[in-house]
């Protein structure tokens, strides 16, 4: 017999009952690397002036703290017994920067929407005053498919304000957390047999 989405929910909800992130003693969220290989921690395309952290790498940490809230602080431990003292800087100022770009990005990404939604709010406020105007002059086709138009651009202008930038000021400040987060490096052993 089928599952109804209801009993899914309730079971999922049970798996993850009790998965709470570990506090340090500043209350920030300690999230857990285990690193048995690091020869693919940094990007193939990285030099030694530009170190840039694997794809999988942030792919990994991104996962491990979306279930925190945006503006939550978080620590990274890295479990490894590969590591050495020299790549712990290379990693961690690598880690940072890579953070430091992301947030320059989206940054620039907010001005662009921002930008946008003042010309297309613009462009819809016009279109509305010329569909006032046709239904005024008796062109009521021209008009209502003017109104349409003046209606579609003042909705995109909205969306963007409220919903895309929001998302946006939200991946911002997880960001600033991680481009900015303490990070601890510690045998393997402390978390998990090696396999």
């Amino acid at each position: 017999m089928l599952k109804t989405f209801k009993e899914i929910k309730q079971n999922i909800e049970a798996r993850n009952a009790g998965k709470e992130f570990r506090r340090d003693e500043d209350g920030r969220a300690v999230v857990e690397l285990c690193v048995r290989d690091d020869s693919d921690f940094l990007s193939p395309y990285s030099t030694s002036s530009n170190s840039v952290i694997n794809g999988e790498v942030a792919e990994f940490i991104d996962t491990s703290v979306r279930p925190l809230k945006a503006d939550e602080h978080v620590r990274l431990e890295i479990h490894s017994n590969e590591i050495t003292a020299d790549e712990q800087k290379i990693y961690t100022a690598a880690i940072h920067s890579y953070y430091a770009e992301q947030y320059k990005s989206n940054a620039t990404e907010r001005k662009r929407l921002i930008i946008l939604a003042i010309v297309m709010a613009v462009i819809g406020v016009v279109a509305l005053a010329a569909a006032i105007a046709l239904l005024a002059y008796g062109q009521e086709i021209v008009g209502d498919v003017v109104e349409i138009i003046a209606w579609v651009f003042l909705w995109e202008t909205v969306d963007i304000l409220c919903f895309q930038l929001s998302l946006l000021r939200a991946k911002q400040m997880r960001c600033l957390a991680l481009a900015d987060c303490p990070i601890d490096y510690l045998p393997l052993e402390k978390i998990a047999p090696q396999i």
